[in-house]
Order: structure tokens, then C-alpha cells, then sequence
């Protein structure tokens, strides 16, 4: 909800897996958008917990012409091809070997 009403954001999608898996994908008129949302407000306060929260974080990001956010089977060839892992203190040997299942969706 907050990257929806964040100045400057054009898309948002976000799923939920069994296990408290989560992927979202967000598409930002400009890098500066993006990178202001990542730090204000309830997300910049939230993030630096997830250090603690996960044992498992990537993120990729890239730029295209278009506004439409990729399927999340998409999404998840980007993030092994073009990703790197997110900082957390206790990562599973998933997170340090940089293995990230499939999403469990096909859309």
C-alpha cells in the first residue's frame, strides 16, 4: 500500500507463499522515485529489521521501457541472473549458496 500512494511509483504486485515467502515487483517513473521510497517512512524504518526477520532477501532491479511488471516466473530468471543477495545476520544455506526457488504461480 505505501509503494502505491509513494510520488513517482507506476506499479505494484506482491505475493505471499507458504512459509512466509513473499516476492513483490514495483515499477517507478525514475531511479530517484525509487530510491526515495526505499529509505522514507515506514519502509526505511522497516527495512533494517529485515536483517534480523529473514534468513533468505534478494533484490533485482532493471530498466525497461514499459510500465508492465514481468510474471513472477519472470521475475524470478531476472533475480537469478541478474540479482544479488540481500544482507541478513542467520542466512540459510539457500541464501548463501544464492538458490531461489521458483514462484509457485504461474501468473
Amino acid at each position: 500500500m505505501q509503494a502505491r500512494r509513494a510520488p513517482g511509483n507506476r506499479a505494484v504486485k506482491t505475493m505471499r507463499e507458504p512459509g512466509n515467502i513473499f516476492w513483490t515487483a514495483t515499477a517507478w517513473d525514475s531511479e530517484n522515485s525509487m530510491k526515495q521510497f526505499r529509505g522514507s517512512d515506514a519502509h526505511g524504518r522497516v527495512m533494517p529489521k529485515l536483517l534480523n526477520w529473514c534468513d533468505e532477501a534478494s533484490v533485482a532491479r532493471w530498466t525497461q521501457d514499459t510500465d508492465a511488471l514481468p510474471t513472477w516466473q519472470d521475475a524470478h530468471r531476472r533475480m537469478v541472473a541478474e540479482g544479488r543477495r540481500s544482507r541478513v545476520h542467520y542466512p540459510s544455506a539457500a541464501q548463501e549458496q544464492f538458490e531461489i526457488p521458483p514462484p509457485r504461480t504461474r501468473s
